[in-house]
């Protein structure tokens, strides 16, 4: 049975793979955090202009926890996602002059990934959300099973 690759010269998949590994792990460690960085800055922009902290015009049947998931989702994974960039900014400037320039290092760092953390700890607040969301819609239905064993027990 022949290769499909057998016509190519193996050094250039080599070559090829290699790039493609550089430009995958180049788009995870320093494309991603700055794509979540900027997502979170427009949504902020974006929940703002929405108006989604409004409380006299919410149509939830529960206001309070409808603010409070507001509160959270959009608004406050994102405004420490936005703000880490600058406050981590000014810890390291702080950390080069008193512990030195490793220090200023993995602070800029920590500071980098931090909105991409956020992210999934966003998405990990969802998921609980959504189960409970599923939950307060699963209570408030009628007990439909009960209704329907007591009809089959009449005709008995």
């Amino acid at each position: 049975m022949e290769n499909e690759n057998s016509n190519e010269n193996f050094g250039e998949v080599i070559l090829s793979a290699i790039a493609q590994f550089a430009f995958i792990l180049l788009k995870i460690l320093i494309i991603a955090p700055f794509n979540f960085w900027q997502k979170a800055a427009f949504n902020l922009v974006r929940s703002r202009e929405c108006n989604v902290f409004d409380i006299a015009h919410s149509q939830s049947e529960y206001p309070f926890l409808s603010y409070v998931k507001n509160i959270v989702l959009h608004f406050l994974f994102d405004a420490v996602a936005f703000i880490s960039y600058f406050i981590g900014a000014v810890i390291a400037i702080f950390q080069l002059f008193s512990d030195g320039f490793a220090a200023f290092i993995l602070v800029l760092i920590i500071t980098f990934f931090i909105p991409m953390f956020l992210s999934f700890g966003r998405d990990m607040f969802v998921i609980h959300v959504k189960a409970f969301a599923k939950l307060l819609s699963w209570l408030r239905k009628p007990a439909q099973q009960l209704t329907i064993d007591m009809h089959n027990h009449d005709k008995e």
